[in-house]
Parts: structure tokens; sequence; C-alpha cells
């Protein structure tokens, strides 16, 4: 009985672990687009395409190491196949469900704009650039949706159930960019097609990882 307690309370204290990772991990990276962001604003581009494209290839890569790379290589060889390592990832992609979308439908920054500053403006037109919605980014779009495909094929042979909780994680996050695209977020500018085939060769790296 008392080794039945410790297994329980062994696995209590890996699902906590996995939970806390798989949030801090989450968090810094909705924070890596603003890096980014930064680091491409040293750099000079010809057009937005150009920065936007440059901006998804910096954060495809990095977010492709920080979600499933860098978690693999700190598993030692001998514990792949251990139970802290699929909650771990089921852990990540649980999180990356509902918490990106949680704070993108939240949208603090439109909210503070309008009924913050929109009641201290002193004109129309400047009523106007404060309902004029937040800004987004199609580079971080891109990279949100193609990251989280790579986790769930890099890790497929060992959490098949990836496969389901990212069918759900692709809905929510269709049917809340929708809304915010119509409803709360600026028009963006119009860009040209070179993403979507940039974005492509990277989804093709999450198919290879998981054929190989």
């Amino acid at each position: 009985r008392a080794q039945q307690s410790s297994v329980i309370n062994s696995g209590y204290v890996d699902q906590a672990i996995a939970v806390i990772t798989s949030v801090l991990i989450v968090v810094l990276n909705m924070g890596l687009p603003y890096v980014m962001k930064a680091t491409c604003s040293l750099e000079v581009h010809k057009n937005e395409t150009s920065k936007q494209n440059s901006i998804m290839t910096k954060l495809c890569i990095v977010r492709f190491f920080n979600t499933a790379i860098l978690t693999f290589l700190v598993t030692p060889a001998d514990s792949v196949l251990d139970r802290e390592l699929v909650t771990s990832v089921q852990a990540i992609l649980i999180m990356d469900l509902w918490l990106p979308a949680f704070s993108r439908l939240l949208d603090v920054y439109n909210l503070v704009m309008r009924y913050g500053m929109g009641k201290r403006a002193a004109d129309q037109q400047a009523l106007n650039r404060l309902f004029g919605g937040t800004y987004w980014r199609l580079a971080e779009r891109y990279t949100d949706v193609s990251k989280t495909l790579f986790v769930c094929l890099f890790y497929a042979s060992i959490v098949p159930s990836g496969y389901a909780i990212v069918a759900v994680c692709f809905l929510i996050t269709y049917f809340t960019d929708k809304y915010l695209l119509l409803r709360r977020w600026k028009e963006p500018p119009q860009y040209g097609d070179a993403m979507t085939k940039r974005n492509r060769l990277m989804c093709l790296f999450g198919v290879l990882s998981h054929v190989c």
C-alpha cells in the first residue's frame, strides 16, 4: 500500500512539472514574435512581405526548437518511451490548444485603446484611430499553426493522441482568428505569396521528422 501511494504521489508530481513546463514553453512562444520583430527592425527589407517572411523563418526555427526539439534533447535516451515524456508532450499540446487562443480573445491592447484611452480622445479622428484594431502579424499566425503541427508529427509515434488534440486546436484557432480578423484586428497590408511558399517548406520538415 505504501508503494502504491508513492507511485501515485510521483505521478502527481510528474503531472505538475509537465503543466508548469508546458505553460512556460507556451508563454515563451507567445513572447517570441516581439523579440523577432525587434531583431528584424535592424534589417533592411524592400517591402512588408519580405520583412514578415524573415520574421516567419526565424520564428519557425526558434519555436520548433523550443517546443519540440529541446524537450527531446533534455530527455535521456533510455527515457524516451517513459510516461514523463508522454505527459510532458501532451501537456504542451493541451496548453497550446487554449492558452494562445484565450490570450488573443482577451485582446488587452484593444480593450485599453477602446474603453480606456477612447474616453480621453480629443476629437473623432483620434477616437477612430483608437478603434482601428489590434495590429497582428501573418508570420506569427503561420508559425503558431506550423509549430503545433511540428510537435504533433515529431512525437506522433509515442503520443498518438496528439492528432486529436491538434485537430481540436486547429478548429479553435480557425474560429478564433476568423472572429478576430473580422471584428477586432487591424486591416493588414497586402502580402505576397512568399510566406505561403516558405511555410510549406517548414511544414515539410515536420513531415520528415515524423518519417525519420
